[in-house]
């Protein structure tokens, strides 16, 4: 997380009463809504692709993959 924001204070940003859910969406085991993602890089001050800099370029890399196996003319 940002330095100067600390985890307590953007969990309750977020309407959390304690900073698990941070933790799960930083540990990769969960995701945040749409919601939260846009509130994160509000609040974080950081493009939405660069909180979730992985997922991202997963998704990329298939939809690659996708694109290179149409049939399409």
């Amino acid at each position: 997380m940002k330095r100067g924001l600390p985890r307590k204070k953007l969990a309750a940003l977020l309407g959390h009463k304690t900073t698990s859910q941070l933790c799960r969406w930083e540990d990769g085991s969960q995701l945040p809504n749409l919601c939260n993602a846009l509130l994160l890089s509000h609040f974080l001050q950081m493009p939405v692709e660069f909180l979730f800099k992985d997922l991202r370029n997963h998704l990329v890399r298939r939809t690659k993959h996708f694109q290179g196996t149409r049939n399409d003319p």
